[in-house]
């Protein structure tokens, strides 16, 4: 069985959107409150609750906010005409966001603006001004309302990449998902035919459906139309997508059928399938597929998956050999997502967490996950095979991997694999390397005789943090000689240091570690670094050491610690390594029937925001002035799946997930 890689998948867009980790913010179509459709209410109608047809453009929030005399102001203003100036609203709803467009009568507009922009819900409130591109393909045009929110694309200069010369027409990227929904606004003429591989029938362009809403998201991402004053821009200036239905509604599939859905975009046109999916076994199916793919001109890109810890290792098709295998970052200072899978399979990662994009049904959603990360390198692998149409599968492959941006330990890691993918990097290269033919399978040409598999040998000096699972790792490799000579083992050697490591001290700001070194036979110390979760956070060259991770960068749940010593000759250092796990900030308690939410804060730190979702659907939400915060709900009878959000002063952010059943 196949799942998607999106930790979690969004509930319909009339529902809070779940977050992993992070807030999750949906930009829904504006709700519609009960109303009277006589147009001349009284002052005891209004009271009463009742509202105006022109009152009911406005979502229930804002307008439960407005008494009376202001509903009688809103409703002269208003219009239903086509004919009224245009006036648009942002308006929050716990971690909702809903985009109201409104029609005013002229020379009330202003006034209306001035009127609602003022009520606590409101975030904004402007006219909503017409403007025409003269060219919507130019990097200045991009003026959609919510590519503020896009940070992942400034953090892939997107707008350098889109300044660049255009080399030529990108290829078809198949997005090979749960669907696509063809009639969302920002899909609009970028749907080439599709094909539903669980129903075996054909799709027209523009017509693609997606009960799920994972795969309208991924789409988004590669190839929303940019420039159009509308929702999201997408990393392709002009993308050609096709939508291939591969899992159901449940975002779940079976190998065979991605398999026919891969094999089917091939033989109609798509050079790289996006598969923001996987599983944990390998499939004869799915392997055959991607050998198909690579043999035909193919490039598979697929998701590590959000497990994140070693215990279990990247998933299928990310897995196989010639599948580009796509980890995922964080928002906050290029750190590898907690759940983002890692092992030596990983080639390469990109920004995956609280990605904004398009949803069904017709708006936007955030969502976080390798599946969010993958579509960014099949966005930059259609743009480099563009700029360089001579690449096969191979070439691009190696040439995405050798101009990525190096993060975490020097060189290729099993987080970030070779670093972020860089697609201004790859289509700026002087000197691409192209081999002109595919790169052979190794199985192919695998020696007749089986090469024994090396042995691990621990590192030295390795000492566990109290209350952690300590975890044994290998020390650095040194010696850069060609691969003939052999290498020397560093282990074999007398270690020149020794580290202990405390428990780590959690204070408001931040975790501070305090490493203890002991130098032998005269070695001298260079530095003392910190790597957290596979990302460098941290160096301190002189004694006493200090590491200081900061609170915002950590969330509750597991983390894993590498702090390595370094000395001035290369064969000297020492390592320790543990699992530390932050408990959870958040305590629930049931009892006849009253569910509590208290927080369990780390010393020093306020809830800063404390939101309750129960069965999908908002609950209550505390941001108490006193920072303690706490949350009561009656429950009825049966089971219930209870979603707890907090984020704390300093943002750090801690999602509980929770099935309680009251008897």
């Amino acid at each position: 069985m196949v799942r998607l890689h999106s930790p979690r998948r969004p509930v319909r867009a009339a529902a809070l959107l779940s977050p992993l980790l992070c807030s999750a913010v949906a930009l829904a179509a504006p709700a519609v409150a009960a109303a009277d459709t006589t147009h001349d209410a009284s002052n005891d109608a209004l009271a009463a609750g009742s509202a105006s047809a022109e009152l009911r453009a406005l979502p229930a929030p804002l307008l439960g906010q407005l008494d009376v005399s202001e509903r009688l102001r809103a409703t002269d203003a208003l219009t239903t005409g086509t004919d009224g100036v245009p006036v648009a609203l942002t308006v929050r709803e716990g971690t909702r966001l809903q985009v109201v467009r409104l029609r005013a009568e002229n020379g009330r507009a202003r006034a209306l603006v001035a009127l609602l922009d003022g009520q606590p819900s409101v975030e904004s409130a402007g006219l909503d001004t017409v403007a025409t591109a003269s060219d919507v393909s130019a990097a200045a045009a991009y003026d959609d309302p919510y590519r503020s929110m896009q940070w992942a694309l400034d953090r892939l200069r997107h707008d350098q990449v889109s300044a660049l010369p255009v080399a030529g027409p990108a290829p078809v990227v198949a997005v090979i998902d749960t669907g696509i929904q063809g009639s969302h606004p920002d899909l609009a003429g970028v749907q080439v035919a599709g094909y539903d591989a669980i129903r075996g029938t054909a799709i027209a362009p523009g017509t693609a459906t997606d009960p799920n809403g994972h795969g309208t998201h991924v789409a988004g991402i590669i190839g929303a139309v940019g420039g159009n004053g509308v929702g999201v821009t997408g990393f392709l200036r002009s993308a050609r997508i096709m939508p291939v239905r591969v899992l159901g509604s449940a975002g779940t599939g079976l190998g065979s059928t991605i398999a026919q859905g891969m094999i089917w975009a091939v033989d109609h046109g798509a050079k790289v399938l996006n598969l923001s999916l996987g599983g944990s076994g390998v499939d004869a199916q799915e392997q055959a597929a991607v050998d198909y793919a690579e043999a035909h001109g193919a490039l598979v890109v697929a998701a590590a998956g959000n497990q994140g810890d070693a215990a279990n290792p990247v998933e299928y098709p990310a897995g196989f050999v010639k599948t580009l295998a796509v980890g995922a970052t964080a928002q906050a200072g290029d750190a590898i997502a907690p759940y983002s899978t890692h092992g030596p399979q990983v080639d390469i990662s990109a920004p995956g967490d609280q990605v904004t994009s398009t949803y069904p049904t017709s708006v936007y959603a955030n969502d976080s996950g390798t599946s969010m990360a993958t579509p960014y390198v099949a966005a930059a692998a259609a743009l480099d095979w563009a700029a360089h149409p001579s690449f096969t599968p191979a070439d691009l492959r190696d040439h995405l991997v050798r101009t990525a941006e190096d993060l975490g330990a020097p060189g290729r890691d099993d987080f970030f694999g070779a670093g972020l993918v860089d697609p201004l990097a790859a289509l700026t290269d002087s000197a691409p390397a192209s081999t002109g033919s595919p790169t052979p399978d190794p199985a192919a040409t695998a020696p007749a005789t089986p090469t024994p598999e090396p042995t691990t040998t621990p590192a030295p000096s390795e000492a566990p943090v109290p209350g952690a699972t300590p975890e044994p790792t290998d020390g650095p490799t040194p010696g850069t000689g060609p691969e003939t000579a052999p290498v020397p083992d560093p282990v074999e050697a007398a270690p020149a240091f020794a580290v202990t490591l405390a428990a780590p001290a959690a204070g408001p700001t931040g975790v501070v570690l305090r490493p203890v070194v002991t130098a032998t036979g005269g070695a001298v110390v260079s530095d003392v670094d910190l790597q957290v979760d596979g990302r460098l956070v941290a160096v301190d060259r002189s004694e006493p050491y200090r590491l200081y991770v900061a609170a915002t960068a950590l969330r509750q749940g597991r983390h894993s610690f590498v702090v390595t010593v370094h000395g001035s000759a290369p064969d000297a250092w020492a390592r320790v390594s543990a699992v530390v796990r932050l408990p959870s900030a958040v305590e629930l308690s049931l009892s006849r029937g009253v569910l509590t939410v208290q927080p369990a804060m780390r010393p020093g730190a306020r809830v800063q925001e404390l939101t309750a979702t129960v069965d999908g659907r908002a609950a209550a939400r505390d941001a108490a002035e006193d920072g303690t915060g706490a949350l009561v709900r009656h429950l009825p009878r049966g089971s219930h799946a209870v979603r707890i959000v907090l984020v704390d002063q300093l943002g750090a952010v801690t999602e509980v997930r929770r099935t309680v059943r009251v008897r």
